[in-house]
């Protein structure tokens, strides 16, 4: 008969150690702290951290001091976890969290906020503008994965998105550069631009606003209160407006000439202008080397509110006459 024996052997700890919970890629921009979360079921005294793989940043007793302003170890229920301080472009790259017996990575990208430029500097409507949004990344070489762009807004509007990962051009060892470059000519409400960064898993955006000081001729005039079938009093006010850049020299004419002109926004209504009116706004201004104008004409009567409005001696009679007929036909029918 044979006895089959059990044979215990003492198996240390840190031969079953294993990391339960993997940092996560991160992306962000610099100068904002980051955590890169690490845990491991074995002792927290075996594990290391590494930046871009070959760069311990501590040992058994804390973190290296050539590294303490830049780096912190949170030590915490099993928790393992490195911040990364005042991170720069250069603190992108791929962070190694390692136990005895294994290691996890993790991507960390740094962008920095995108800056905005546009040729020329003075631009007029119609005439050609050629934008640029610019990002520096520091990341890892393959950052393909993260579906990182760039998009162009002009006027509320995404004109233009640069896609290829390909246009991303490497300045040194970890770092890159992605540049949107976009021409068009120039409408008056491309004044408001905005360039977005933007990636995928994880989600990251980030955009810059800038104001494009685009010269154009006066448009969409207003002249306010004003309708053709509506009583206009001494002192009453008629505003015109337009919409120009440069600010647009408006001035009121009139077709009548003994009615004054006006130069400015405002037509004061006095007594001059009692009775029929015809006026005349014009708007001018200069974007370019040629002066624009626009102009709108309006006509209007002037009541005085301190003298009662007086019939004429046919519409008295016109009324005499209407009246007498009332009664002549209301006679007929009684009788």
């Amino acid at each position: 008969m044979k006895v089959l024996g059990i044979i215990l052997v003492a198996i240390p700890l840190s031969c079953l150690a294993a990391i339960i919970k993997v940092p996560e890629n991160y992306v962000g921009k610099i100068d904002d702290d980051f955590t890169l979360e690490c845990k491991s079921n074995g002792e927290q005294r075996d594990m290391r951290w590494f930046n871009n793989k070959v760069k311990m940043i501590n040992t058994p007793n804390g973190v290296k001091d050539e590294f303490k302003n830049k780096y912190e170890i949170v030590k915490e229920g099993g928790r393992f976890d490195l911040i990364v301080k005042n991170p720069t472009i250069e603190d992108g790259g791929i962070y190694r969290c390692m136990d005895d017996s294994e290691d996890k990575e993790a991507d960390a990208i740094l962008v920095t906020e995108p800056s905005y430029s546009s040729k020329p500097e003075r631009i007029i409507e119609k005439q050609n503008v050629t934008h640029t949004c610019e990002s520096l990344i520091g990341s890892p070489e393959d950052i393909s994965k993260y579906n990182i762009k760039m998009e162009l807004q002009l006027g509320g509007k995404v004109v233009h998105t640069e896609t290829n990962i390909e246009k991303l051009s490497r300045v040194t060892n970890n770092q890159h550069r992605l540049k949107l470059v976009y021409s068009r000519n120039a409408l008056f409400n491309d004044k408001d631009v905005k360039c977005i960064l933007s990636a995928y898993n994880p989600d990251f955006k980030i955009s810059t606003n800038a104001t494009v000081d685009i010269k154009y001729g006066p448009r969409d005039m207003k002249i306010e209160p004003f309708s053709p079938n509506s009583d206009l009093y001494i002192g009453d006010v008629l505003n015109c407006t337009v919409d120009a850049n440069p600010d647009a020299d408006i001035k009121w004419k009139s077709w009548i000439p003994s009615k004054p002109n006006v130069a400015g926004r405002d037509l004061v209504l006095t007594r001059q202008h009692v009775g029929s009116n015809t006026y005349e706004c014009i708007a001018e201004n200069q974007p370019s080397n040629v002066v624009e104008s626009i102009k709108k004409r309006i006509e209007f009567t002037v009541l005085d509110r301190t003298r009662p409005v007086q019939a004429s001696s046919s519409k008295i009679a016109t009324n005499l006459f209407l009246l007498s007929s009332s009664l002549y036909f209301a006679k007929n029918l009684l009788f």
